[in-house]
């Protein structure tokens, strides 16, 4: 049973420990106000730095005293921390699960109620305590927040619902009607908008691409695409000799003879103004993930004046050709020689205008431990000075966005004799030379500077300029850190640590086994770093196809699936879930777990929470859908039947084996949640439900003899599950 530390009661503060730790604690047992009905309202101050984007910290002044308000995911509640005193200074109880927060221009806290579809406004009180106020209804599971430049629009980006929404803010700090509701990628985790108001980004914890939504034509104007495309050209080379061409490239930041990319891994590529296709590889496709948070920043530039940017936080996932049978998942393709990672963590830089990638730096692979690992929150001084929050390597990592210049001789090509030359843009071209040539350039680089050590799991991080000061939220820890900026660069530099009290709700088996989930550069896990959340963010799935030594295999949803009977697996061998997780860290070449540490991961597992819809009635189009489903004509009911959780638990031959497929009977996946777990089948063959509809008659139920208006509701209902 969680612990209540939700109603007022004496405060309890611990003495500060020793300074000559690097974590001090600070223990607190919880607000001791009044019950805030009794109180009178007031409005939270915003700092003039204060982000637009929302986060799982908000930083405000409440009267004289400086606040923190958490999302606390684990107790369904927002608290306010007093980061003078270093306590706990009121809650509020949402009945559900926060997403991000923001503090409106009216005062009032802004909230994402996730499992109640709706983004609440809280009235915060003079002593800290917070009361829950009026709720507008979203899409399903809002959980990203931003607010427009002039402060009169709330952009709400809706996780399992793939929306994003605008919303009127009036003078009262009300929110009105809707204006604005554009379908995006699958599970999106952060919005962040223009500062002309014209443009809203959005980044995805399960799709490749940031999408820019023009505002006011309400529709999605261009895509990036965060990870590396791939070429068919000379597959025996890394890189093709013809990208030298407009291009600052590779460690040094100098352009390199064709003969020194073989041997040399591209570690970073820092362009001006770069185009999204100007990177490709010859290796198997990288595709970006764990997009949790957008950066927005504006940098001043000799050549350019102010650019303004935003900065995304995010992972390269190399998949493998999954049609090549490997040894592991994500090698197909890449075996032997070639030395690259499956998962790296990268920062890559967006224009404003244009929504093209300016700078990617990788800052390190999932095998190396200096690197941040499930990127999760991200905080900025808005000049280019960006702080991550590392959720799977317990850290904060901080990051400069800065120009340079550079001045080098360059020898040309020994293929096609060239020389660099520097346009006005920023972009270096290749043209005919006969000697060595002197390239002078600018160029905006994305630099690792240092990190920071916090408790586990830290899932947000804001800043307190005028305090100098950073502020965490670590979530499996249930600790707020409060870390001075020049801990960064000064090792005597302390890190305060608020310990809340407080119950994740979880037992203690299963929070041991949450630890392992989320735990990257695990090798017991993976040899290569991989945590079980990289392709499971959220418990989720990635929503891609990896090599395997079965053939092609998407990534299924664990969330809300897996607390069950076996079999499990998409050939339905393993009897168990932890049989199930032994094999998959088989092939991810992982050392193992032990039998007690298998227990804890599938008793966290099974506690997992899938994405919840707030209940609503059957629209008439989606209760014909259901009849559809059940009927006898339909046949999904055969295999899919409600009373056994929409999976019969068994294998079948659908005639879906490929030709790298080791056989031909799968095991029926569970339809729960099935609208947003595209793409569909064990290859991920079919993009959407209509699709699949249409492409498996005769072999999956009977589709054929459907008319147009019986699959659209079939469709529906099914989006429903």
């Amino acid at each position: 049973m969680r612990t209540s530390i939700l109603l007022g009661s004496v405060v309890l503060v611990a003495a500060v420990a020793a300074c000559s730790k690097k974590n001090d604690a600070v223990q607190t047992a919880g607000p001791s106000e009044a019950p805030p009905e009794t109180v009178t309202k007031v409005a939270i101050e915003r700092p003039s730095t204060t982000p637009r984007e929302g986060a799982s910290i908000a930083l405000g002044k409440i009267g004289d005293k400086k606040v923190a308000f958490i999302a606390d995911e684990d107790t369904n509640t927002v608290r306010t921390i007093d980061l003078d005193e270093k306590r706990e200074i009121g809650s509020v109880v949402l009945g559900g699960r926060p997403g991000q927060l923001l503090v409106m221009k009216n005062g009032e806290l802004a909230v994402a109620l996730r499992d109640d579809a709706s983004v609440a406004l809280v009235d915060a009180h003079p002593s800290g305590a917070l009361t829950l106020g009026a709720k507008t209804p979203t899409a399903s599971e809002p959980i990203a927040l931003a607010l427009a430049p002039d402060d009169a629009t709330l952009f709400v980006a809706t996780g399992f619902s793939h929306a994003l929404q605008s919303f009127h803010v009036a003078d009262d700090g009300a929110l009105g009607d809707r204006a604005l509701d554009v379908q995006v990628d699958r599970e999106p985790r952060a919005v962040s908008i223009s500062a002309d108001g014209k443009r809203a980004f959005v980044a995805h914890a399960a799709s490749t691409n940031v999408e820019v939504i023009d505002v006011g034509a309400q529709k999605i104007a261009s895509t990036t695409n965060l990870g590396i495309p791939t070429t068919t050209e000379d597959p025996r080379l890394p890189m093709r000799p013809m990208l030298m061409r407009r291009r600052v490239m590779i460690d040094a930041l100098i352009p390199v003879q064709a003969a020194e990319v073989v041997a040399s891994p591209i570690t970073l590529n820092d362009c001006f103004d770069c185009d999204v296709g100007t990177e490709t590889t010859d290796l198997p496709q990288r595709f970006a993930r764990q997009g949790y948070a957008l950066a927005h920043v504006v940098i001043h530039t000799t050549k350019d004046g102010d650019v303004e940017t935003f900065i995304a936080p995010h992972t390269e996932v190399m998949t493998g050709d999954p049609m090549i049978i490997s040894s592991g998942y994500g090698g197909g393709g890449i075996e032997g020689d070639v030395d690259e990672p499956a998962e790296r963590f990268s920062m890559s830089m967006l224009d404003a205008q244009t929504g093209k990638r300016k700078v990617l730096a990788r800052a390190g692979d999932a095998r190396d431990k200096t690197g941040c690992h499930l990127p999760r929150g991200s905080a900025t001084d808005g000049t280019g000075n960006v702080y991550v929050a590392c959720f799977g390597s317990d850290a904060i990592m901080a990051f400069a966005a800065t120009e340079k210049s550079f001045e080098t001789e360059v020898e040309p090509m020994p293929t096609d004799k060239v020389k660099f030359e520097v346009n006005k843009n920023g972009t270096v071209t290749a043209k005919p030379a006969k000697g060595p040539s002197t390239v002078k350039s600018y160029y905006l680089s994305m630099n690792e500077s240092a990190k920071v050590d916090v408790p586990s799991g830290p899932s947000g991080v804001a800043l307190d300029s005028d305090g100098k000061r950073l502020v965490s939220f670590s979530q499996m820890d249930g600790s707020v850190s409060i870390t001075p900026l020049d801990a960064f660069t000064n090792k005597d530099a302390k890190t305060e640590t608020i310990k809340l009290l407080r119950s994740s709700g979880l037992s203690d088996l299963a929070s041991k086994g949450r630890k392992i989930f989320f735990s990257g550069g695990d090798a017991r896990v993976a040899k290569d770093g991989r945590a079980c959340s990289s392709c499971h963010p959220d418990g989720r799935d990635d929503g891609l196809v990896w090599s395997t030594p079965d053939g092609p295999r998407q990534t299924i949803m664990l969330a809300g699936r897996v607390n069950r009977q076996g079999p499990f697996g998409w050939l339905g061998k393993h009897a168990t879930l932890q049989v199930h997780m032994q094999t998959t860290m088989k092939n991810l070449k992982g050392t193992g777990l032990d039998a007690s540490e298998l227990d804890a991961l599938a008793a966290y597992l099974g506690q997992t929470k899938g994405p919840t819809s707030k209940w609503r009635a059957l629209t008439d189009e989606e209760t014909h859908g259901r009849d559809v489903f059940n009927s006898s004509d339909a046949q999904c009911a055969t295999c899919h039947a409600e009373k056994s959780g929409f999976t019969d638990h068994d294998t079948h031959d659908v005639r879906s084996a490929t030709t790298s497929d080791q056989t031909k009977q799968f095991l029926v996946p569970s339809l729960a949640n099935v609208g947003g777990t595209a793409p569909y089948f064990h290859d991920g063959r079919y993009a959407t439900l209509e699709a699949l509809l249409d492409g498996v008659d005769g072999t999956m139920g009977a589709t054929k003899q459907m008319s147009a208006t019986d699959k659209k509701a079939l469709a529906a209902y099914l989006r429903t599950l």
